[in-house]
């Protein structure tokens, strides 16, 4: 994996919020973990949440912190309601609360699954 495709072009920089302490230990798959780590290596800052462990509680935290530090959230949303608390659509509710323009992502074929 070639970290120099994570450069923001327009130089900006790229800043992770972590729900957790483990939440590396979390992702299941090696090629998530590989992908993860490298964005953390060349992120600016990284913030972790105040959770030892993945939980909808730590994944709330982690968005609201996502959102109180942007100035446009760009959401890979279906539209569809939070499987759980803090998920996409709770995201993008805070965001629209504070006035954050809100931009929804979604490929069209693409479904949940």
């Amino acid at each position: 994996m070639n970290a120099s495709n994570y450069r923001l072009g327009a130089g900006g920089t790229l800043e992770v919020v972590l729900p957790c302490q483990d939440y590396a230990g979390s992702l299941i798959a090696e090629e998530s973990r590989a992908r993860f780590e490298c964005f953390r290596r060349h992120a600016t800052t990284v913030i972790t949440m105040p959770y030892r462990n993945p939980s909808d509680q730590a994944y709330l935290a982690a968005g609201q912190a996502m959102v109180d530090r942007c100035d446009h959230l760009f959401a890979v949303w279906d539209g569809r309601p939070a499987r759980g608390i803090g998920g996409t659509a709770d995201i993008v509710t805070y965001a629209r609360a504070r006035g954050r323009p809100v931009t929804v992502l979604w490929v069209d074929g693409v479904v949940r699954v």
